[in-house]
């Protein structure tokens, strides 16, 4: 597990979040973080050996779906998120 620092673009802006944990192994990614919306819980899979998938639980809130691919020997992730019909 490793703590990680990163954003994500909603309205055209960058909004930062960091990872407090985040784990990608044995097919299972599980983490947990906060960003400018609240705190939040990890829980998903890599579907390939870079491809990810995860969902993002905000505590009393809404979940967003992550969609993307482990970069840099597993050391990032680039790809898109989604809520509904919202998407960035």
């Amino acid at each position: 597990m490793c703590d990680w620092k990163g954003w994500y673009e909603y309205g055209g802006r960058q909004y930062e979040m960091t990872f407090q944990e985040f784990d990608v192994s044995c097919e299972t990614v599980t983490g947990k973080g906060f960003d400018a919306v609240g705190i939040f819980e990890i829980t998903g899979y890599c579907e390939t050996a870079s491809g990810i998938q995860f969902l993002k639980h905000y505590k009393g809130a809404h979940t967003v779906l992550y969609n993307g691919t482990l970069d840099n020997d597993g050391q990032g992730v680039t790809g898109h998120w989604s809520i509904g019909e919202s998407k960035g």
